[in-house]
């Protein structure tokens, strides 16, 4: 049960951390005033870089920790449930007025291009004449599919399937998203560290998954 919700928990997360409140850091009116004696930056050795790194890992573990989110699985989760996203998804199932080019990383459904994760879920031109979200899915998948499309090695109902099971992981993340969202999180480090994918782990993640669908025939 825990490992459930932890998943629904990092999705619903990922996309609060996607829709940030307004800011409300106060902002100081005076001009910065220029030091005369200001010593050259230095640029930070490769240890010191590893050590950074290790600091910022060490303290997103205990702020994850103490809002309920374990550090330690989180990308797993998060990257599972974001890894086939769309806007047609996100503006569906959890914000309805999500902008073009939301900064939400995915796996490029063209496993043919070079670029394997692109870094904005698409806008994928889902047919508006159907009513259902289940219809403008298959007719979709029905209309772009080619052996290098979204999965290898499967036909299209299964990569149709794929997407189902997905939408049935936002539909059960969707109410948690509206809670939180409701009621956001007070830690002002929290967003942070759900948002940067590179240390929690989110982006090597979806970079496996997208080599996992990629070379599954093989």
């Amino acid at each position: 049960m825990k490992i459930v919700l932890g998943f629904f928990l990092g999705i619903a997360s990922t996309m609060v951390g996607a829709f940030p409140q307004a800011d409300q850091t106060e902002v100081s009116s005076e001009e910065p005033t220029e030091g005369l004696d200001e010593k050259p930056t230095e640029v930070p050795t490769a240890d010191a870089k590893e050590n950074e790194k290790k600091g910022d890992m060490a303290r997103c573990t205990e702020v994850m920790t103490n809002n309920g989110l374990n550090f330690s699985n989180f990308w797993h989760g998060a990257a599972h449930g974001i890894h086939s996203i769309g806007l047609e998804e996100i503006r569906h199932f959890f914000e309805p007025d999500a902008p073009e080019h939301i900064k939400i990383p995915v796996v490029n459904a063209d496993l043919s291009a070079e670029e394997m994760i692109v870094f904005h879920a698409p806008l994928r031109g889902y047919d508006e004449d159907f009513k259902t979200m289940a219809m403008k899915v298959m007719a979709y998948f029905m209309l772009h599919d080619k052996p290098y499309f979204y999965q290898q090695g499967v036909n299209t109902l299964e990569k149709v399937t794929h997407q189902y099971h997905m939408h049935e992981i936002y539909s059960a993340a969707a109410p948690i998203y509206r809670k939180m969202k409701e009621d956001p999180p007070t830690d002002p480090e929290l967003c942070p560290c759900v948002n940067d994918v590179t240390l929690n782990g989110i982006l090597t993640e979806l970079v496996n998954i997208a080599k996992q669908l990629k070379y599954f025939a093989r």
